[in-house]
Parts: structure tokens; sequence; C-alpha cells
């Protein structure tokens, strides 16, 4: 804006003087002035003042002429907004002012006033020329700082910042100088309100002034990180504006808050939010934080409420969707599958309902308890245990402290199975009963021969053993039960038939009696005919028999007792004739003469005798030999005459032949006449055995004398 303001020489003779009042005193001037005032402006905001001016003063003796030339700059980019630049060109050619009215303002009575050179003081320059004026707006033209061009501004009681210097009551823009420490946009009348540029300043009272926005200022808080607010902590942990809207809280963003911290460190005083989210609500509130007990409360299921919690690298269950951080109740789709109690720092024992749970890392999820945690086993049917056996056989606990060994009692082992069966693999124990040591361990089971091993006496070790009636077996019935045992003389009692009784005895051996063994055994029992078989010689393998002397047949009496037997020489003692005491002998199919009835079995003979046999003295010598025999039939001499015979003498003319080996083998000489024959050298004193036969050849009749 340019502005020229000229005024011409003014004459009395020109001035409407015959009013008096202003008018008079203005035309009674008697100088004339002439002044000539130009002003440049870029902007409609600027004080028609500036720090730099230029000044030249002429004073003739009868006028005063003054040149006045301010060009003003102003350029300001801080808050609040300072007036832009301006330029200002004043030129003022005046006279002596004329009477000057007590106060005027300077639009007032066409005053036209202005302010003089470096704004000390506004004068008019329309009527009333020179005389100090009160500036008004148009005069003062747009508040420009109130720390430029010596305003020197303060604020006055109203709250309006106006010039105490030069441009003294215009109105100023303040300055951090003129405003102070910001006080609240709602105090003394501020009014304070936003500008454009998210700085709050006061629009009543100490307008333009910085304020500290309050809550109707601020509205609701927004992000840290919109539309320049630039948001920080405070010191005291608020989260405020530092750029526009410099003062308002704001709600923080991960870039203000960092790494969460503990709920209950600097005020944060969190709490959850109704997302699940652990925010402060005290210092730096809006900002997660890690939640502590106290936020946390007591641990619920890592299932609920939208915890989705898992397992941490320590081994504890937090959740990761709602209420982040908070430990959890483990359920199985955390745990997975149980594993052992000593695992991976689990740590397990049995809680008070009886299960086994980790008690370190994974706490709360069920585990396999060991022998730390299960101790001794107990019964089966202890303390909630309801154990039962497994599919390996092992009897554990199904109940409370599921998976700990127990100890089977008769509802868990049931009937009683073998020992050698479903690998029980049964011993007896030091009481002497038989239980599975391997699968389905401690059941009593049925012991085998296996098991029980060999048997020993039923007066043994407890066994008292005794024979079962439906058996006849002589088993256990104490320690070691159903376990054969050996029956004792005691438990055998009087011998019976072997064939009696299902006793089917039978000779195990060189033995005097027959044992049982089927019942009974192994008793003694008495020999029968299908005890003893096949009748064998009587001296051999210590039957030593002998004829009974009521039905004089043979019968063993030392081994095999009361099996008959084949009678020896010595079993028959002197042979008799055939003929006597009811021997009814007859002659074999070998030729040899034997008993039938009585003394069966016994050589018997026809003859009396056959020939003497005498000594080195000959046959007249006593003592000599009768030697008896049956007809044709070899005879061996008597062991106290073997080898001892040098004589023969016949009897009558029998064919006699003389051998020197028993049975009739060996070296031999034959005689068939009666009389006396002296051996030849090579048999005398070496007969063994002879036989003879009659020379008629009559041999079957028993005779006396032959």
């Amino acid at each position: 804006m340019s502005t020229t303001l000229s005024t011409s020489t003014v004459s009395c003779t020109s001035c409407p003087c015959a009013g008096g009042g202003l008018e008079k005193r203005a035309c009674t001037a008697t100088a004339s002035a002439s002044t000539s005032i130009t002003r440049s402006s870029s902007a409609i905001s600027t004080f028609p003042q500036g720090p730099t001016s230029t000044t030249t003063t002429a004073m003739p003796p009868s006028t005063v002429t003054t040149s006045t030339t301010r060009q003003t700059t102003l350029t300001t980019t801080t808050v609040p907004p300072q007036p832009p630049t301006t330029t200002t060109s004043r030129t003022t050619t005046s006279s002596t002012p004329p009477s000057c009215p007590a106060s005027i303002a300077c639009d007032a009575d066409n005053c036209a006033g202005t302010f003089d050179q470096g704004g000390v003081r506004a004068t008019c320059k329309g009527s009333f020329p020179g005389c100090v004026c009160r500036p008004t707006a148009s005069t003062c033209g747009n508040p420009a700082s109130c720390d430029a061009g010596g305003c020197a501004g303060s604020f006055d009681g109203n709250g309006q910042a106006t010039c105490k210097g030069n441009y003294a009551t215009c109105r100023c823009l303040p300055q951090g100088t003129q405003c102070g420490t910001p006080l609240s946009c709602n105090l003394n009348g501020c009014a304070g309100t936003f500008d454009a540029n998210g700085q709050a300043t006061c629009k009543g009272n100490f307008a333009g002034c910085r304020c500290l926005p309050q809550s109707e200022q601020c509205g609701t808080p927004l992000s840290c990180n919109l539309n320049g607010c630039a948001g920080s902590f405070d010191s005291n942990g608020q989260a405020t504006c530092k750029g526009n809207f410099a003062g308002c809280r704001c709600v923080p963003q991960s870039e203000q808050c960092g790494t969460p911290l503990s709920c209950n460190l600097n005020g944060c005083a969190g709490t959850f939010d109704s997302n699940g989210q652990a925010t402060c609500k005290g210092n730096f509130a809006g900002c997660r934080c890690l939640p502590q007990s106290e936020q946390c409360g007591a641990p619920l299921s890592c299932n609920l409420n939208g915890c989705a919690g898992t397992f941490d690298s320590n081994g504890q269950a937090t959740c990761k969707g709602n209420f982040a951080g908070c430990r959890c109740l483990p359920q199985s789709e955390q745990c997975g599958t149980p594993v052992s109690c000593n695992l991976n720092g689990c740590a397990g024992t049995f809680d008070s309902n009886g299960q086994a749970t980790c008690k370190g890392n994974f706490a709360g999820c069920r585990c396999l308890p060991q022998s730390e945690q299960c101790g001794t086993p107990l019964s089966c049917n202890l303390n909630g245990c309801a154990g039962t056996f497994n599919s390996d056989g092992v009897a554990t606990c199904k109940g409370n402290f599921a998976g700990c060994r127990c100890l089977p009692q008769a509802e868990q082992c049931g009937n009683q199975a073998s020992c050698d069966a479903g690998g029980c693999a049964g011993t007896f124990d030091a009481d002497g009963f038989a239980t599975c040591k391997g699968r389905y361990a401690t059941c009593r089971c049925n012991p085998t021969t296996n098991t029980c091993g060999n048997p020993l006496s039923c007066d043994l070790n407890g066994c008292a053993g005794t024979f079962n009636s439906d058996t006849g077996r002589a088993t256990c019935k104490g320690r070691f039960a159903t376990c054969p045992c050996i029956a004792t003389t005691a438990m055998c009692g009087a011998r019976q038939s072997c064939d009696g009784n299902n006793c089917a005895g039978r000779f195990t051996g060189n033995d005097p009696y027959g044992h049982c063994t089927n019942w009974w055994q192994p008793c003694e029992c008495n020999a029968t005919p299908n005890t003893c078989g096949e009748r064998r010689s009587c001296d051999l393998n210590g039957c030593n028999g002998s004829f009974d002397i009521n039905s004089l047949q043979p019968y063993c009496r030392g081994n095999f007792r009361g099996c008959a037997c084949l009678p020896t020489d010595r079993t028959c003692g002197t042979r008799q004739q055939c003929s006597t005491n009811g021997c009814a002998g007859t002659r074999d199919s070998d030729g040899v003469w034997r008993c039938k009835q009585n003394y069966g079995g016994c050589r018997c003979f026809v003859n009396k005798f056959w020939a003497h046999g005498g000594g080195p003295l000959g046959i007249t010598a006593i003592p000599n030999l009768s030697m008896y025999g049956n007809d044709n039939e070899c005879t061996n001499v008597p062991s106290d005459w073997n080898d001892r015979i040098y004589q023969i003498g016949l009897q009558d003319n029998y064919n006699c032949q003389f051998f020197q080996d028993i049975n009739c083998a060996g070296g031999s000489v034959f005689y068939n006449a009666r009389g006396v024959h002296n051996l030849p050298g090579n048999l005398g004193g070496q007969v063994s055995s002879f036989k003879c036969w009659r020379s008629d050849g009559n041999n079957n009749s028993p005779s006396a004398n032959g």
C-alpha cells in the first residue's frame, strides 16, 4: 500500500475562521506547513515502524522542515506468528504546530494522526498538525512483535499486549519476553486454541502467547506419530506431543514405548485392557508392559479367554495372545504326550490329587512318574491307586499315582496260573510261596517242575507234605505248596501191594522193595509177579534168594524181596533125589534133572552116586567124595574138592567122563569099568566136573543106585 499526503500553506483568508473553536485555532496558525507522507507495505500486519531510520533536519528562523525516512524489514519463522517483511518510507515536512487539544484520537476531527519517525509519538497530520494524538487501530496498523522497533510491549491489565515504548498503546504480538512461561490455555481468559501450525496460542487475553493445551484443546488423544505430534514421554511418564499440539497427551506407539518392562516398574501401574493386552495406566500410559503376578492373578487354562498359551524356552507356559506374558495352566494341547518326570527339568512330584505333574519346567503338565516320585510300591488297592496290569504284565496305578508300580492283590491277580505261563517266570519267595518275578510280579502262581526243582523230603523246610486224595501224589501243603515232595515212611504207612490203589509199583533199582510209581510214590510196596517180571538167578543183584519154608519155592530175601528167583546150587543146597520131598524132578531139554514142584528149579539126581573120588591118599582115605549126579548130566565138583581128586572108584560099569574145568570143559578122561582108577598125571588133582550115564540107555527113571 502507498499513501501520499500533501498539505499546502493555509492562510487565514482561506480558512473558515468565522466559526471559532478547533477550526479557529487551526486558522490562526501563522506558519505554513507542507507535509508529504509515503508508506509502502508488503503485508497488512505491520506497525508503521522499523528498526532502521534516517533523519535530516534544517531549522531556519521562521520555518521548521523535517524529513524522515524509515525502512523496516521483519522476517519470522517462529511460533507465534510474526509480521512479514515491512518497508515504510515516510517524508514529513511540518511547521510549528498550533495550539493542541488536550486529548484527541488520531482518527477524530480530521486529525489524520500518524506516528512520527521511530514511533515515539503519534501526531495529527490533518487538523491540529503536530498535535499529539491517541493512536487507534488504523494508526497502529497490523500488530507486530512486541520486541520490534522499540515497542517494549507488555500486557495490560486486560490481558492485551501493547507497546509501552515506541508506538505506545498499539497492540503488539507478544513474544517470549512478554508471554513468559506458558500457562493453561484455560486460565486468565486466554481462550487458547490450536493454530493451523499445531501450536496452542491464546485467542482472548494474552492473544498470541503460547499456552498449555488442556483436554478442551487437545480432545481425544491420538497416536504420538500422527499429524506431526512427535510425541515422547515427559519426566512424569506422560506421553505428550513435542511438535504439533505440543503439551497434548498422545497415545504412545512402539517408537515411544520401547521394549516392554514390568507393569510394576517406574509408576507404570499396568493393568489388562479389555482386549487382553497389559498396558500402563500410570506413567507411560498406553505402553504395553510385562504383566506380573499382580496383573495376572491366579493362572488359568492356557486355552481360555484367548490366552493361546505355549511353553517358553525356559519351560514356563505363558499366554501368547490375550494376557501375553502371564503364566497359564498348560493343557493337553500345550503339554503333549507325558514324558518322564525326571526329564528336561520337569522336577515332577505328585499333587494332592495323586497326579504327577511337573513342578519345574513345563509346570502343570502331567509326567510319567519314576521310582523317585513313586517310592516303595504299595498295594494296588490303597489311596485310590486303582491298579491294574498293563499289557507288559506290570501292575501300575490307573487312578491316583497313575504310572507308579503297585503291589497286585487278589483282585488284580485273579486265578493263579502256571508259574511258567505268560512270562510269569515264577519262583519261590523266602516265605515258601511261588510268585511271578517277571510279568504279573508278586502274583502267586502255580509252581511247575521248573519252579519246584528236584523234590525233597516232605518233612523238610516247612513243606508239610501229604498225599493228595485225588491224585495220590505227595505235595507240600505248607511252604512250596503244590510242589511234589518225597514221601516219608511216616506218610507211607504199612506197605501195600505194588498192584493195589493205583500204586503201579516197580523196582527202580537193586532195591529190597518195589516203589509206587503212580499214586503214593515213592512209597515202598510189596512185590507181585507184575512187579518182579521174569525170574532171575537167586544169586544176582543182591537177591540172596532162598526157599520159603512154607511154599518150598525160592524167593529173594535181599533185594527184590518177594520176587520168585531161579535157584542156584547155593540156593538149593545139597542135591537131593528127584523123587523125595515133593521134588517131582524130571529131566529138562538141556539134559538136567530139576525139581518141578517143591524146590522147583533145583537140580535133583536119579542115582545115589556114580563114583567115589579120592584125594592124594586114594579113595580109601577118609574123607572121600561121593560123586552124585544125574544120568548124562554135567556136574561140577563141590568147591572144597575142586582140583583135589587123584583117584576115581566107579560103582558099576558106568560110562563116566571127568573134566579138567567146570561145566565139563577142558581136558578129560573116560572110564567105563567098575573099580579104582588113578587119574593120569595131567588130570591128577585137576578134576573140576564130571558126567556119567548108564550103559543100558535107561536114563529117564530115577534110581537110588543107578
